[in-house]
Formats: structure tokens, sequence, C-alpha cells
């Protein structure tokens, strides 16, 4: 069994790799889990300390595909905000906490336990792409900031898990799923 972590800044692909990976394994479109859901104060990922990741344990599916853009509780995203931009006062009840992706031993170990592999692509595309693919939302650029920020920049040392960076600007998607799918097989 194993648990491929696709992480990457907003507008890489993560989703749409995720959705032509469970095509070519032909599993369900929605079976896959998406860390960076449920990390409000009053969340799951926030108030269930420590069974946050309640949607990681004791999955039955082979291969089990996870997406992780930010993965932290809403106030840790939200400071990175205010030291770079102005942001409404008032949402910062507590200090920040770890998350899925300052903290990521938590959920990893929580994998392994159950026998899983875990292997991160971190998926990369040049700004200009990412501007086209998002229709130039607002507050893009600083959402980018934050992966210039040490926990994203070391997760997968921390992790002491293997990560591929794979860039998603020219290749298809289907080519991408196939590339990580194969490198997974030479793995094993």
């Amino acid at each position: 069994m194993i648990g491929i972590v696709l992480r990457g800044p907003t507008g890489v692909g993560k989703t749409s790799v995720t959705r032509a990976l469970l095509a070519l394994l032909e599993q369900p479109a929605d079976q896959f889990v998406n860390l960076d859901n449920g990390w409000c104060d009053e969340e799951y990922r926030c108030t269930r300390v420590p069974e946050r990741y309640p949607d990681l344990r004791g999955r039955r599916e082979p291969v089990l595909v996870i997406e992780l853009a930010n993965g932290e509780p809403v106030r840790h995203v939200l400071e990175f905000f205010r030291r770079s931009a102005p942001v409404e006062p008032g949402f910062w009840h507590r200090p920040p906490g770890p998350g899925a992706t300052v903290n990521p031993e938590e959920w990893v170990r929580l994998l392994q336990s159950e026998g899983r592999a875990v292997r991160s692509f971190l998926l990369t595309a040049e700004w200009s792409t990412i501007s086209a693919r998002k229709n130039n939302a607002p507050n893009l650029q600083q959402w980018h900031g934050l992966y210039k920020e040490p926990e994203w920049i070391t997760f997968a040392a921390r992790a002491d898990i293997p990560e591929e960076r794979i860039a998603t600007d020219t290749a298809t998607l289907t080519d991408i799923a196939t590339h990580i799918l194969q490198t997974l097989k030479l793995e094993n």
C-alpha cells in the first residue's frame, strides 16, 4: 500500500493530477484526502488533537492520493498574511499550532504504522501558467509567498520521505500521472 502526496501552491494542478491518477487507478474520483480542509479554529483538525487525521486512518484503497497545499491552521496562514500584507484584525485567537506542513511527522507516521509507504511529489509551474489557470485570482501572489517559508521548503526532509519535483507547465495530466505511477513501481 502506498500514499501519494501531491503538494504545491495553488494553481500547479494538484486536483487535476489527482483526478488523472484516480482515473488511471480506476478508483472513484472522490477517493482522495485533502489535508487543507478542517483547519479553522472550531473544525476537526484543530479540535481533535491528537486525532487530527481520522480521514487517513484505516483507508483500504491500495493507493491513497493526498493533496496538500498549505495544510495548516487558518491562524498560521493568516499570521503569514499579517506579516506580508494588511489583513482584517481579530483572526489571531491563539499562537499558530502545527499542521500538516509544519508537523508532517504526525500524519506520515500514522500512514506508515498502517503499512503504507509514503512518497511526495512537489508540483510546480511558472507564475504565468498559475496566473492563467486561476484567472488572476485575488491574493494569489500572497499565497505563493508561503512556499518560501522554511516549513514548506523542508517538508520532505522533516517527514523523512522521498520527494520528486514535477513541472506541470507543459506535460499532460495523463503523462504526469503515468510518470508518478511508473516511479512508484520502480521503487517497489
